[in-house]
């Protein structure tokens, strides 16, 4: 029967009167960069978390936790796991103490993994299978040892590799039996866009060869020949991948399980998890450091600094050498307790040396302080850097705050800007490349390191240089900004010389406070000094020089790549023994 709706007149009425009311865009069209759009109504995303098991459950478990974070924020339609779920270690005497061991295990697991937003579906490692007992247990709690899947198009096929047959020992095999299931299952899911197939030993490395899976492998591999396919495997604990039969053969690393330290990309070792993209017949793999995924709401909760390291006492002489006091403390911003660690690198029994050791640690319940405070000690401040003071919070091994820096042995109040300079710009620095500096300076600021003159260690103030340029007389503002985009103009490319001179009553060493807009060297005496040069994105830094009784020269070559150009400098001058001139 045909359904016939009555729309009274005046809801038609309203209804246009609505839509001739919408604004007219003006001509043109909307603005934007890059490509087509990509996404089509058989678009989706699925996960990956690698390998839990296999080290210690204390550290991996947070790990894991981490990684159920983190995909819940990404949100994918499904995860996938290719094995190693539990440490599977029986330790329980006969099939009931396996069966009781193997449940708990699990329990315990399911505690994490149901903390998943979305589907988890995953294969049996060597730890989930490590002894045959464990099998039945598995069969009856989980029902397959293999299975299959289809969504959106796309075939799933989760293999086992620890499917030896009953009787042999533990090792890698998928059996007779699952091999013609797979075989059955490719041949009927040819009318599939793709093909995901998942395990947890990557059967197809060359370390197998001639070994019973690796032939049953080569079966499998030669059905798939033909699609499009991508394979996904773990227990390496290692990132790697190659191109077979022109696919993408994957293998991921961990999400808690052991890894050698230092942990990196470039090594292969990480804790991660992948983020896969299904975009008509091909899968992209997407690899998230665990750590990185953030949400805005914990970021806007969290984003004021935790870390305040204060001076108490500046560096002076205490009779026997020098000391300076210090108090550093770290807020936990948030709603649970966290480890936080605080370390001075760099102590030694003949140059500094702390009166509360180089390290404490603590736990710390939320929106609470934890507070390192030390007397620093130094028989002579010239010997060597003062130490670095690291901070490093943890939320069950999962690093939270990581703060270092080396300890301001002065106070904000014990700096002096430098109150007068004089100036020589505009000189032509030539092309400069805003990304490339902290790389290859030399290539991309090739003005920085070119000599135009006012680099000679004898100044000569009435000196003329090319196009004209001489120096002449600027003055710094109260904090030691010298602009020279105010003096000569925000230009694009110029170099310019600022140099004061100051008078030492002896040989010492003082400190620098410089930061600079974009980028500058320092010469002290005609010699560079702190970095070969310095960046707009360094901030503020600190760093020791020393100078040397009587006269010395201070030089700053500022550089501009656009809009703002100054410089920023500061020394510290407790007893204010310095003279500028």
């Amino acid at each position: 029967m045909k359904l016939i709706r009555f729309i009274p007149p005046l809801l038609i009425l309203l209804s246009a009167a609505v839509h001739a009311a919408a604004p007219t865009l003006p001509e043109g069209k909307n603005p934007r960069f890059g490509g087509a759009f990509t996404g089509t109504e058989d678009s989706f995303t699925f996960g990956i978390i690698a390998d839990r098991a296999g080290g210690n459950p204390l550290v991996g478990w947070p790990y894991f936790e981490q990684a159920v974070r983190e995909m819940n924020l990404l949100h994918p339609d499904f995860v996938l796991m290719p094995g190693d779920l539990i440490d599977g270690y029986i330790r329980r005497q006969g099939p009931e103490g396996a069966f009781e061991d193997f449940n708990e295990q699990f329990d315990e697991f399911g505690r994490f993994a149901n903390k998943l937003e979305m589907p988890l579906y995953f294969v049996g490692g060597n730890h989930d299978l490590s002894h045959e007992a464990m099998k039945a247990p598995y069969l009856e709690r989980f029902g397959r040892l293999w299975y299959s899947f289809d969504y959106r198009g796309v075939h799933f096929i989760a293999l086992c590799t620890e499917a030896q047959p009953p009787g042999e020992s533990q090792g890698n095999h998928f059996t007779d039996e699952q091999v013609r299931w797979a075989l059955a299952d490719i041949a009927a899911g040819t009318s599939a866009r793709h093909t995901v197939v998942f395990m947890h030993y990557p059967a197809w490395s060359s370390r197998n060869g001639g070994s019973p899976m690796f032939d049953e492998w080569l079966q499998i591999e030669e059905a798939l020949k033909g699609r499009k396919y991508t394979v996904i495997a773990g227990h390496t604990h290692r990132l790697s991948t190659e191109t077979r039969n022109g696919c993408s053969y994957y293998v991921m690393a961990t999400s808690g399980g052991s890894q050698f330290k230092p942990h990196s990309f470039y090594r292969g070792r990480t804790h991660h998890i992948g983020l896969c993209r299904v975009e008509r017949d091909t899968v992209s793999v997407s690899l998230i450091e665990l750590g990185a995924t953030h949400s805005m709401e914990e970021v806007a909760k969290t984003r004021q600094t935790p870390e305040d390291i204060r001076i108490i006492q500046s560096l002076k002489s205490n009779g026997e050498g020098f000391q300076a006091e210090f108090a550093a403390s770290f807020t936990n911003p948030l709603d649970k307790a966290i480890l936080a660690e605080f370390t001075l690198q760099g102590l030694s029994p003949n140059g500094w040396r702390s009166s509360a050791g180089d390290r404490m640690s603590a736990v710390v319940p939320s929106g609470s302080s934890a507070e390192f405070r030390t007397l620093l000690t130094v028989p002579n401040p010239n010997a060597s850097y003062p130490p670095t003071l690291v901070i490093h919070a943890r939320d069950r091994g999962l690093s939270i705050v990581d703060h270092k820096e080396t300890v301001p042995v002065f106070s904000d109040e014990d700096y002096r800007a430098v109150p007068e300079w004089r100036a020589a710009a505009p000189f032509d620095g030539g092309p400069m490349s805003y990304s490339e500096p902290p790389f290859d300076p030399r290539n991309a600021l090739p003005g920085m390191f070119r000599t135009y003159g006012p680099e000679q260690k004898t100044w000569n103030p009435d000196e003329v240089f090319e196009d004209g340029i001489s120096w002449k007389q600027i003055k710094a503002d109260e904090r030691g900004r010298v602009d020279f985009g105010e003096e000569y103009g925000r230009l694009v490319g110029p170099v310019g010389y600022a140099i004061s001179c100051l008078d030492s009553p002896d040989d010492r060493m003082v400190y620098l406070r410089f930061s600079v807009n974009d980028y500058g060297r320092i010469f002290l005496n005609g010699e560079v000094v702190g970095k070969d040069i310095f960046y707009y994105e360094d901030g503020t830094v600190t760093f020791p020089i020393w100078l040397r009784k009587g006269r010395n020269s201070l030089m700053v070559k500022p550089a501009n790549w656009s809009n703002n150009w100054y410089f920023i400098l500061r020394i510290a001058d407790p007893e204010g023994a310095l003279r500028f001139e």
